[in-house]
Protein backbone atom coordinates (compact mmCIF):
# COMPACT_ATOMS: atom_id res chain seq x y z
CA UNK A 1 0.00 0.00 0.00
CA UNK A 2 1.40 3.43 -0.97
CA UNK A 3 1.21 5.46 2.25
CA UNK A 4 2.45 8.69 0.63
CA UNK A 5 -0.78 9.22 -1.29
CA UNK A 6 -3.91 10.40 0.50
CA UNK A 7 -7.01 8.56 -0.63
CA UNK A 8 -10.35 10.36 -0.47
CA UNK A 9 -13.98 9.41 -0.92
CA UNK A 10 -17.22 11.40 -0.68
CA UNK A 11 -20.87 10.42 -0.70
CA UNK A 12 -23.97 12.65 -0.79
CA UNK A 13 -27.13 11.71 1.14
CA UNK A 14 -30.64 13.07 1.58
CA UNK A 15 -31.79 13.97 5.11
CA UNK A 16 -33.49 10.65 5.85
CA UNK A 17 -32.66 8.08 8.53
CA UNK A 18 -31.99 5.42 5.90
CA UNK A 19 -28.94 7.50 4.95
CA UNK A 20 -27.28 6.54 8.23
CA UNK A 21 -27.35 2.83 7.39
CA UNK A 22 -26.15 3.40 3.84
CA UNK A 23 -23.34 5.70 5.03
CA UNK A 24 -22.22 3.10 7.56
CA UNK A 25 -22.18 0.36 4.89
CA UNK A 26 -20.28 2.42 2.33
CA UNK A 27 -17.75 3.76 4.81
CA UNK A 28 -16.94 0.38 6.34
CA UNK A 29 -16.51 -1.11 2.86
CA UNK A 30 -14.22 1.71 1.78
CA UNK A 31 -12.05 1.52 4.90
CA UNK A 32 -11.66 -2.24 4.44
CA UNK A 33 -10.81 -1.71 0.75
CA UNK A 34 -8.01 0.59 1.91
CA UNK A 35 -6.65 -2.24 4.05
CA UNK A 36 -7.80 -1.12 7.48
CA UNK A 37 -8.60 -4.16 9.65
CA UNK A 38 -11.96 -4.65 11.38
CA UNK A 39 -10.70 -3.50 14.79
CA UNK A 40 -9.72 -0.16 13.19
CA UNK A 41 -12.86 0.15 11.06
CA UNK A 42 -15.42 -0.31 13.84
CA UNK A 43 -14.68 2.79 15.98
CA UNK A 44 -14.41 5.03 12.90
CA UNK A 45 -17.73 3.78 11.52
CA UNK A 46 -19.40 4.16 14.93
CA UNK A 47 -18.43 7.84 15.14
CA UNK A 48 -19.29 8.51 11.49
CA UNK A 49 -22.71 6.96 12.03
CA UNK A 50 -23.28 9.31 14.97
CA UNK A 51 -22.18 12.35 12.92
CA UNK A 52 -24.48 11.42 10.01
CA UNK A 53 -27.38 10.77 12.40
CA UNK A 54 -26.85 14.18 14.03
CA UNK A 55 -26.89 15.88 10.62
CA UNK A 56 -30.08 14.07 9.59
CA UNK A 57 -31.90 14.74 12.87
CA UNK A 58 -30.74 18.30 13.59
CA UNK A 59 -29.79 19.96 10.29
CA UNK A 60 -32.50 18.21 8.27
CA UNK A 61 -30.70 19.07 5.05
CA UNK A 62 -28.79 17.10 2.48
CA UNK A 63 -25.35 16.11 3.69
CA UNK A 64 -22.02 14.90 2.46
CA UNK A 65 -19.87 12.27 4.16
CA UNK A 66 -16.18 12.52 3.34
CA UNK A 67 -13.31 10.28 4.37
CA UNK A 68 -9.59 10.44 3.75
CA UNK A 69 -6.79 8.03 4.58
CA UNK A 70 -3.09 8.83 4.19
CA UNK A 71 -1.82 5.36 5.03
CA UNK A 72 -1.69 6.13 8.74
CA UNK A 73 -4.62 8.32 9.83
CA UNK A 74 -8.31 8.46 8.91
CA UNK A 75 -10.26 11.72 8.84
CA UNK A 76 -14.06 11.65 8.57
CA UNK A 77 -16.19 14.77 8.03
CA UNK A 78 -19.92 15.31 7.64
CA UNK A 79 -21.01 18.56 5.98
CA UNK A 80 -24.67 19.56 6.21
CA UNK A 81 -26.35 22.57 4.59
CA UNK A 82 -28.08 24.02 7.63
CA UNK A 83 -28.28 27.81 7.85
CA UNK A 84 -28.31 27.61 11.66
CA UNK A 85 -25.15 27.39 13.73
CA UNK A 86 -25.04 24.37 16.03
CA UNK A 87 -25.49 24.90 19.75
CA UNK A 88 -22.26 23.92 21.45
CA UNK A 89 -22.49 23.05 25.10
CA UNK A 90 -18.90 23.33 26.32
CA UNK A 91 -19.79 22.11 29.82
CA UNK A 92 -20.74 18.66 28.50
CA UNK A 93 -17.67 16.43 28.17
CA UNK A 94 -17.21 14.79 24.79
CA UNK A 95 -17.74 11.07 24.73
CA UNK A 96 -14.48 9.18 24.37
CA UNK A 97 -14.33 6.56 21.65
CA UNK A 98 -11.32 4.27 21.36
CA UNK A 99 -9.04 5.36 18.55
CA UNK A 100 -10.56 8.82 18.06
CA UNK A 101 -7.95 11.36 19.03
CA UNK A 102 -9.43 14.61 17.74
CA UNK A 103 -12.90 16.03 17.11
CA UNK A 104 -13.67 19.08 14.98
CA UNK A 105 -16.56 21.45 14.34
CA UNK A 106 -16.46 24.21 11.71
CA UNK A 107 -19.12 26.62 10.54
CA UNK A 108 -18.39 27.68 6.94
CA UNK A 109 -20.66 30.29 5.29
CA UNK A 110 -23.27 27.57 4.64
CA UNK A 111 -23.73 24.54 6.85
CA UNK A 112 -21.73 22.82 9.52
CA UNK A 113 -18.78 20.48 9.15
CA UNK A 114 -18.33 18.05 12.01
CA UNK A 115 -15.54 15.54 11.99
CA UNK A 116 -13.14 13.19 13.68
CA UNK A 117 -9.55 12.12 13.27
CA UNK A 118 -8.48 8.57 14.09
CA UNK A 119 -4.75 8.07 14.43
CA UNK A 120 -3.38 4.83 13.04
CA UNK A 121 -6.63 2.83 12.87
CA UNK A 122 -4.77 -0.05 11.27
CA UNK A 123 -3.12 -0.79 14.62
CA UNK A 124 -6.03 -0.15 17.02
Amino acid sequence: MDSTRTRRMRWVYPPILAATTEARRRLSGQLRAWGIPDQGVEPVVLVAHELVTNAVEHARTGLELGVSFDGADVVVEVHDQSLLNPACNRSTPQRRVAGVCRWSLRCPPVGTVSGMHAARPSVL
